[in-house]
């Protein structure tokens, strides 16, 4: 009997390590691209190829690594500068990884959507900000996403950070339809020369009232667009399909 546990448990060692060594190959293309087309010298490249196979040991999601690797290629990016990008982007994918730990049923899309969203100017703790509010407030780990990308776009769209953060925040009383629009707001505010300041008080006012996403553009612009307003009807309807199934 205790031959037999001990041969199982073996076993299963030796095919836990082999599982282990063969999926963490360097693919091919992406050496010949390094040694052939960017024209990194074999221990360069040996140098990359252990920072990737670190990393996807550590279940860092490879799309995300192989992604930068044919960025770099095809960009024709000097070592020294690829070296320390690729780098930085396995610190994002880590972080990214720490943070999101458990709670999410697609890990390796969640972690590289996160490091692309840090990439972009969103820090840790705001994003663990987003995450403990959206808790309280009972949300999904998806929605936090949501209000994660949103963030960043307003961010990318020049509006300032803490005017940024209080509208998501504030906006998690929206439908997530609804919060993805937010920064069309601010992009439409912007060609129209309308302050963001103005934005603001107005679309405080209809979230606090509870007037919706449509009330808080036509009293910014006068008008509603018709698409906007169909996408929204169509979101109501599927959130009362929900509240059926419950």
């Amino acid at each position: 009997m205790e031959k037999n546990v001990i041969r199982l448990a073996l076993a299963v060692f030796l095919f836990v390590i082999s599982f282990y060594l063969s999926g963490y190959t360097f693919p091919a293309e992406l050496e010949k691209g390094l040694s052939d087309m960017l024209k990194y010298t074999p221990a360069q490249v040996t140098v990359i190829k252990t920072l990737y196979d670190d990393a996807v040991k550590n279940e860092l999601p490879e799309k995300a690594l192989n992604l930068r690797i044919m960025e770099a290629t095809a960009k024709k990016v000097p070592y020294a500068a690829f070296a320390k990008v690729f780098t930085s982007k396995i610190e994002k994918l880590n972080s990214a990884k720490q943070i999101i730990g458990r709670k999410s049923n697609d890990r390796a899309y969640h972690i590289q959507l996160l490091a692309e969203l840090m990439d972009r100017g969103m820090t840790d703790d705001e994003f663990n900000e987003f995450s403990a509010i959206a808790d309280i407030a009972n949300k999904k780990f998806d929605d936090v996403l949501v209000y994660a990308q949103t963030y960043v776009l307003l961010l990318e769209n020049e509006v300032n950070r803490p005017l940024a953060k209080e509208v998501v925040i504030r906006g998690m009383k929206l439908r997530l339809m609804e919060v993805k629009l937010i920064p069309q707001l601010f992009i439409k505010a912007k060609e129209k020369n309308i302050p963001q300041k103005n934005v603001r008080e107005i679309f405080i006012t209809g979230v606090d009232k509870k007037k919706g996403y449509l009330w808080i553009h036509r009293t910014l612009f006068g008008i509603e667009p018709e698409e906007t307003r169909q996408e929204i009807k169509e979101e109501i309807i599927i959130d009362h399909e929900r509240e059926k199934k419950r």
